[in-house]
């Protein structure tokens, strides 16, 4: 027999011990609490650590339209001004040294179609120039231009978010570059895919959809 005095009083729990040593589970709040197991380490995803709607498998969140349109002018001044140089001097010279203009009606009496002839020849090169530097580097895995880097986005393929592949960047460049050198098409087809982003759900321009590709943030 104990010498303590035995305390009768009601536990506010509603528990009280059983006499021989014996004793019942506790209240519930004080039972120790073990998440249910997942099959492994399992963690609970991190809060905001879920996709942003709409771009499910992109690798990130869909570009915003201004940053495009400034990589395309940074990646336009990039190609473009070392190529009017070229321009200037090629077709230049050939104009110089093969054409002869009457000084009356100022009409072309003289190599007239070697000049319309290397007029094209530079176009083209021109073309091939524009269509690998995006191609290439739109392809890579990085999927960057100089204008993408700048802004800090990238080219990645619409349904698994990796890289897209040079065969795929360089349709990519055509369907870009290509319409846009035809005369009064050009200006148009140029205008409508620049535009199309700002209403496409997957904010693609024509080119993106030609090659399954989308913008998103580096």
């Amino acid at each position: 027999m104990s010498d303590f005095p035995r305390d009768d009083r009601p536990s506010r729990s509603g528990w009280q011990p059983q006499e021989g040593g014996s004793s019942q589970p506790g209240p519930a709040w004080q039972q120790p609490s073990s998440p249910p197991s997942q099959g492994g380490d399992y963690q609970p995803p991190a809060y905001g650590s879920q996709q942003q709607p709409g771009t499910p498998g992109t690798g990130g969140q869909l570009a915003q339209w201004w940053k495009r349109l400034l990589a395309i002018i940074i990646d336009g001044l990039l190609i473009g001004i070392p190529l009017a140089i070229i321009f200037v001097v090629f077709v230049g010279v050939s104009f110089t040294q093969t054409v002869e203009v009457d000084p009356i009606t100022g009409e072309i009496t003289k190599g007239g179609g070697l000049f319309a002839g290397s007029t094209l020849l530079f176009q083209a090169a021109s073309l091939i120039v524009s269509v690998a530097y995006y191609g290439l580097l739109n392809g890579s895995d990085r999927g960057q231009t100089v204008g993408k880097m700048a802004l800090n986005i990238r080219v990645r393929d619409a349904d698994g978010g990796g890289p897209i592949g040079v065969g795929r960047g360089v349709v990519r460049g055509l369907v870009a570059v290509l319409p846009s050198q035809v005369p009064f098409v050009g200006f148009i087809w140029a205008l409508l895919n620049g535009l199309w982003p700002l209403w496409d759900p997957k904010r693609q321009a024509l080119h993106d959809k030609a090659a399954n590709s989308v913008v998103v943030d580096a």
